[in-house]
């Protein structure tokens, strides 16, 4: 009859070989004997964590400890199992334990600097193995969180020279420069990193954020379905691709619902629940609930959903607020001085922010947010309030449990039906803009000057597509001395510039008339940048919103291509509501006559520069109440149609 120890050999066996269940199968009979017999727990806790369990690991492992307290393995394992669990406290418990025993164990060291984050950990990890990749590694990510780009990166670039082909080091490398604002050289990396591992989906969507940052829209897509390709049940990579497509003039509003709607089939539809059932009586107060994840803080939802908080009728409305917003500001503290409830939100999954919003007895939730990174929609796909909207229109959600949009006749024309699923619910304007800093004064551009013309746009550099570069480029033919400076984010790293630059010259703009420059995180300097220009031009397909407002706001008139979809709109929405409707092209050709012709109206343009933003502040776009009448109305309408099939 074998011994124990030749038992746990043979199960050992099939567990370095990776067969894992034969394994499991042996450890388990072995502590069908010996309940307590520590090497079996400790094997099978161990097996458990390689497996993915590291609760049931965990479980495993605290009775090994127990069974055998001298085991510095067993004790290294345990605090594995319990960080994997988030339990960092009780694991670095584990590993001092662990270290106490034996304490020349590198790979105790790396975990206890993952545990109780501490230099001197990885330091004595790489004291006793200098070859410690996993050391260089964690190292790296601790300093990337601390914000110490240059040492991660000179940690992971030590790690590559020693282990080249490793994934996930140019994955975690392309992470750190592009946090540092190296976005070609992060796309570098990426690509590095999805080439040795082609199911490294991490690094796909990784990739296809920053193509999408650095303005290869198109380059974005494709990287995203290949993440897709590999995992197709990433319901936030599947997110960012429908974000990109709207940048790609190629793909049209029926083909991005088309995604809407595969996103909701594979991830929102299973979710559903029965819809929340409140009091339906047509007529009474509304418990109204918005749902703009970090939009209650300086962000761009804000600026629309702070006037409309503020404009509310509280007869008729009641306003609830679900913020996950972490860092608070000024802005958060308004929202949280108009609410009548607010909730913290930020901790609760989807699950537990929909058992929230329906134990609030909402009647009507809004959502702010959409489909962007830390996207709430997965909460509302479970139906907790009887009416759920899509408030601040970004295009449709495509999903069956937001049964309601708002638009207005230009946002949302007559025939656009096919963009959305939603019922739309026109207003007379279905936007509202308050700023959330004081307006400055800014110089009244260089025509004023007597210098030649010059445009500007000011958005990011995924909407620069190269149907609006080549249409600049025919802007700039026309009118030789004009000049053209464009800014965003992606512009403070060189070799992007280079890339746009590349793109501009194939769509036959003069780079000797470009500039490119970066954001400006300072809100009064980046605003002080308008006095750089006469004209804004819109781009297209995807549209400037709040740099248009910031535009008009500043006396700087904007040309606008109407769209064939909701976020090539907004130009068309805007301007006319502050008397500027000719300025809005219903053609490529009337786009490019529409702004040669304004930049040759000097007179114009001086009188724009006087009027126009005193005229925007007066306008209905800034009309705070009338923007709340509006959507009270919308919400009543949608409430009475649920009363009358509840």
């Amino acid at each position: 009859m074998p011994t124990v120890a030749e038992v746990l050999a043979e199960g050992l066996a099939h567990h370095s070989a990776g067969r894992l269940a034969e394994a499991r199968r042996i450890y388990r009979r072995v502590l069908s004997f010996d309940r307590s017999q520590p090497d079996a727990l400790q094997l099978l806790g161990a097996l458990e964590l390689e497996a993915g369990s590291p609760e049931l690991a965990a479980a495993f492992l605290d009775q090994a400890v127990a069974a055998a307290p001298a085991n510095a393995i067993a004790h290294a394992n345990h605090g594995r199992a319990l960080r994997r669990v988030g339990k960092p406290a009780a694991a670095a418990v584990a590993l001092k334990r662990s270290l106490s025993l034996a304490p020349d164990t590198p790979a105790a060291w790396i975990e206890l600097g993952f545990a109780a984050p501490m230099t001197v950990s990885f330091g004595r990890a790489l004291m006793l193995d200098p070859q410690a990749v996993d050391a260089l590694n964690n190292w790296a990510t601790h300093l990337h969180g601390k914000g110490d780009s240059t040492s991660a990166a000179r940690l992971l670039r030590r790690a590559l020279a020693i282990q080249p082909a490793g994934s996930g080091l140019w994955q975690n490398l392309g992470l750190v420069v592009r946090g540092a604002g190296a976005l070609m050289r992060a796309i570098v990396s990426f690509r590095r990193a999805a080439a040795l591992q082609p199911g490294n989906v991490v690094a796909f969507e990784a990739l296809g954020w920053t193509l999408h940052l650095s303005g290869d829209a198109r380059g974005a897509a494709s990287a995203y379905r290949q993440a897709l390709a590999v995992d197709p049940d990433r319901a936030d990579v599947h997110a960012g691709l429908i974000l990109t497509l709207n940048c790609l003039s190629e793909v049209g509003p029926e083909a991005i619902l088309g995604e809407q709607r595969a996103w909701d089939a594979r991830f929102a539809r299973p979710l559903a629940e029965s819809p929340a059932i409140t009091v339906p009586d047509p007529e009474r107060r509304l418990r109204v609930g918005y749902v703009a994840v970090e939009g209650f803080r300086a962000h761009t939802a804000a600026v629309t959903l702070l006037p409309l908080v503020e404009g509310h009728d509280r007869q008729a409305v009641e306003i609830v607020c679900y913020s996950d917003v972490v860092r608070p500001d000024n802005v958060t503290r308004r929202f949280r001085e108009l609410a009548d409830l607010w909730r913290d939100t930020a901790s609760l999954d989807d699950q537990a922010l929909a058992e929230q919003i329906r134990a609030d007895r909402i009647d009507v939730v809004a959502d702010m947010y959409g489909y962007p990174p830390g996207s709430r929609l997965l909460a509302l796909a479970r139906r907790p309030a009887p009416v759920q909207v899509n408030l601040l229109p970004m295009g449709s959600f495509g999903l069956d449990a937001v049964p309601w949009m708002v638009g207005d006749d230009r946002l949302t024309p007559p025939g656009s039906a096919s963009w959305f699923s939603e019922t739309v619910v026109s207003l007379p304007l279905a936007f509202c803009y308050w700023p959330l800093r004081p307006t400055p004064t800014i110089a009244s551009g260089p025509t004023s000057r007597g210098e030649p013309v010059t445009f500007g746009s000011f958005n990011q550099p995924a909407k620069l597509s190269d149907r609006a570069l080549a249409l600049w480029g025919r802007i700039l033919v026309a009118l030789p001395e004009a000049r053209l400076i464009l800014k965003g984010m992606a512009f403070a790293d060189v070799d992007a510039r280079h890339a746009l630059f590349v793109r501009a010259a194939a769509a036959g703009l003069d780079l000797a008339r470009v500039e490119a420059l970066p954001w400006i995180d300072d809100g009064a300097q980046h605003l002080s940048a308008y006095g750089q220009i006469d004209i804004a031009l819109d781009p297209l397909p995807y549209s400037g919103v709040i740099t248009t407002c910031e535009a008009l706001s500043l006396g700087v008139p904007v040309v606008t291509r109407a769209g064939d979809r909701l976020l090539g709109r907004y130009g068309a929405t805007l301007l006319p509501a502050v008397g500027l409707k000719d300025l809005v092209a219903e053609s490529d050709e009337g786009y490019v006559s529409t702004a040669v012709a304004l930049a040759k109206d000097r007179p114009r343009l001086a009188e724009l520069r006087k009027t126009l933003g005193k005229r925007f502040a007066e306008s209905a776009i800034c009309d705070a109440a009338g923007y709340a009448r509006s959507i009270e109305a919308a919400y009543r309408q949608m409430w009475r149609s649920w009363c009358t099939s509840a």
